[in-house]
């Protein structure tokens, strides 16, 4: 892709773009392209970074490579690991976190994949990767990232299914 891609195409801008994930299937033209022209479009637009959605893999892990090279932006799921040794899994590197700075301000941003992305996605794409429940994770990163001025926690998920988890834990 030309020009300037990921979170360096707006790193000194008042904004931050950034994502739940699910990118690259659904859109005809995206879909047929196996994802790639929505990674350049989002690398052209200044994405930052984006949570690993339960379609991101729905090409392969071979393929989600390629589109995240191409976008230029991290992909963050704090809640999923690799079986070890499985050499299928070798490109799937997702960072737990990141953090931004806009305008003097320390933005956290926390990836979590869906719990139920292992069961809802095409057969056998999630293979041995395994996803952590969201209260556990999120009691291990959220020491990781409090000195911070803000944090946002990126998830393909219905914010009603979260919305007890956070009631629960006012002091996060």
């Amino acid at each position: 892709p030309a020009g300037q891609a990921g979170a360096d195409a707006c790193k000194d801008s008042k904004t931050l773009a950034l994502s739940t994930g699910d990118h690259f299937n659904g859109p005809a033209i995206s879909s047929f392209f196996f994802g790639e022209p929505t990674a350049d479009v989002m690398g052209r637009m200044g994405y930052a970074a984006s949570g690993l959605g339960n379609h991101e893999l729905d090409f392969g892990i071979d393929q989600f490579v390629k589109n995240r090279a191409r976008g230029g932006f991290p992909y963050l799921a704090a809640n999923v690991t690799k079986e070890a040794g499985d050499e299928r899994l070798a490109g799937l590197e997702v960072k737990p976190f990141e953090v931004f700075e806009r305008q003097g301000v320390k933005i956290a941003v926390i990836g979590l994949a869906n719990v139920d992305a292992p069961k809802t996605v095409m057969a056998g794409r999630f293979h041995g990767i395994n996803v952590a429940g969201y209260e556990q994770t999120l009691n291990e990163v959220l020491p990781k990232v409090a000195s911070a001025d803000a944090v946002v926690v990126l998830v393909d998920e219905c914010p009603s299914a979260l919305e007890s988890l956070f009631e629960a834990h006012k002091d996060w």
